[in-house]
């Protein structure tokens, strides 16, 4: 009797361990965790860059919201430059980026998600008090400076003014 609860336990303990050795070796890495990034806000009203509606589909458009910390207000920095969302993107589809919208590289180009890529100039981003799209120059605006909810975002030539300076955190 003895002997068959030793076997039990040392079955139960396999069972437990070897999963988790087969998935770390096998399974894809995952992109980040759920609370992995930071909220990206404008002292112009004091609103996040938010995918709207929590919209988790290529394409959705990217305003100004009300803080919330929700995963559709949180980025993280990926290498390449690529801006991630945490908003958990549709079944089988891959994560959404910060990306100008049909890649347009002029001012006035709409801001959306989509899938990542970092070979992308529209998906390539530096941050340094401001958001940049570091393929022509242009940075991350609040168009023409709209300081309410729901507010669109972007690329606008850089000036300096509080409508294209973010905080991270």
């Amino acid at each position: 009797m003895k002997l068959q609860l030793v076997a039990a336990a040392a079955a139960a303990l396999a069972a437990a361990v070897v999963p988790t050795v087969a998935s770390a070796q096998g399974a894809p890495a995952a992109p980040h965790s759920a609370q992995a990034g930071v909220t990206i806000t404008s002292p112009a009203g004091g609103l996040c860059l938010t995918i709207a509606e929590a919209n988790n589909f290529h394409g959705a458009e990217v305003d100004m919201e009300n803080c919330t910390g929700a995963p559709n207000q949180r980025w993280s920095h990926q290498p390449g430059g690529l801006v991630v969302s945490d908003l958990t993107p549709a079944a089988g589809q891959p994560q959404l980026c910060l990306d100008d919208r049909w890649n347009n590289p002029r001012a006035g180009a709409a801001i959306d998600v989509y899938d990542c890529h970092s070979d992308w100039p529209a998906e390539r981003w530096t941050f340094d008090g401001s958001h940049e799209h570091n393929a022509n120059g242009l940075c991350l605006d609040i168009t023409d400076a709209n300081p309410l909810q729901g507010a669109a975002v972007k690329l606008f030539g850089c000036t300096g003014v509080n409508n294209q300076n973010w905080h991270e955190g």
